[in-house]
């Protein structure tokens, strides 16, 4: 689905003409594009709109005509042919994909033996910090 209505990339269109010279990100431009069409008349709005409208039926009668053509049947059986050797959702579960790269058998030890040490409680590691003064 595109972001902007086809009247409002007409419009859009003006107004990258507009502020070319400006030297402008895509995403500045994009912001004045959205704030001036939001602030046009619907007076000012219906030129876009029309030609949009315009090339709306022009694609739609197109289409209408390529929908008759032996190459769009031969394109729909294809696409038929195509969904029809895909496995369905429910003959069974996808493969589960490992999210986690494998660990090398020095890096399984160091896990292991990180998890297997027991927390020291803070005021034993105080007691040591005063015994490792002396």
């Amino acid at each position: 689905m595109p972001l902007l209505s086809p009247s409002a990339a007409n419009e859009a269109s003006a107004v990258r003409d507009d502020v070319k010279s400006e030297n402008l990100s895509f995403t500045e431009i994009a912001k004045r594009v959205g704030e001036r069409w939001q602030t046009l008349s619907p007076e000012k709005r219906e030129p876009f709109e029309a030609k949009a409208r315009a090339a709306k039926e022009e694609y739609l009668a197109e289409l209408a005509r390529y929908k008759k053509t032996d190459q769009y049947r031969e394109h729909a059986q294809y696409l038929a042919d195509f969904k029809a050797k895909q496995p369905s959702e429910t003959d069974g579960k996808k493969p589960r994909l490992d999210t986690q790269p494998e660990l090398g058998r020095k890096d399984k030890a160091e896990r292991d033996h990180c998890l297997s040490e027991p927390k020291s409680s803070p005021s034993s590691q105080s007691e040591h910090s005063r015994l490792d003064a002396f």
